[in-house]
């Protein structure tokens, strides 16, 4: 893909996948965006096990390129036929969860990573509908974003322990925030989550925090 547009300078080009940067805050004041798209991007392009580049130059435009791992149809056929299939020596725990994002791109791309491990996934996309589907059916695990609408996710979680109450019931919550701050961490372990993911999420790191809480021997409480 290119474009023609403002272009990025060269020593700002390592920055544009992160979550939440733009090179220029006043091109963001006239256009707008939240700067989650290239991060979003490439997280799905890595989760397809390709890669992602960019060049550019300033007042000129960019291109950005992308690669997949593809193998022909002769190719294909060599590896069913000649490669014993092998079952995974640790299988993934059994597990459903509910994924409560309100950006889109975003919660497709965590139930597209979590699809990979077999895992059940549901979605809400405000704290309010989150608390309203953890009561209505039984899940493993809560991802809650921390900035919803009609309600945060910190008070989701905070009405959700409210209403485990005396029951006994406890269903691991894992914040997912864009904000690495500690007091941000601590608010969190505060309202009741028992875990913290940054944004942009990595596949490797989700599925850590997962199975530690499915885990029997997981930790109950602390960040990742």
């Amino acid at each position: 893909m290119a474009d023609t547009g403002i272009g990025i300078p060269e020593n700002e080009l390592s920055k544009i996948f992160s979550t939440f940067t733009q090179v220029d805050s006043s091109f963001h004041r006239q256009h707008g965006g939240s700067g989650f798209g290239l991060s979003i991007s490439q997280g799905l392009v890595e989760l397809m096990g390709g890669r992602i580049s960019v060049r550019s130059e300033k007042d000129k435009g960019s291109t950005f390129t992308f690669t997949l791992p593809l193998k022909s149809a002769e190719e294909q056929r060599e590896a069913h036929s000649e490669v014993p299939v092998k079952e995974p020596e640790n299988e993934s725990p059994t597990a459903r969860i509910l994924v409560a994002e309100d950006e889109p791109m975003i919660r497709e791309l965590v139930i597209m990573m979590l699809a990979r491990r077999g895992w059940k996934t549901e979605t809400a996309e405000s704290g309010e509908e989150a608390v309203e589907k953890w009561d209505q059916g039984k899940f493993d695990l809560l991802l809650m974003d921390l900035q919803m609408p009609k309600m945060t996710g910190m008070e989701a979680t905070q009405e959700i322990r409210r209403r485990e109450g005396a029951s006994g019931r406890h269903i691991f919550i894992v914040g997912l925030t864009a904000h690495s701050r500690r007091e941000i961490r601590d608010e969190c372990l505060a309202a009741g989550m028992d875990k913290e993911l940054m944004k942009p999420i990595q596949m490797s790191e989700l599925y850590t925090v997962v199975e530690s809480c499915l885990s029997l021997e997981g930790p109950q409480s602390g960040s990742l």
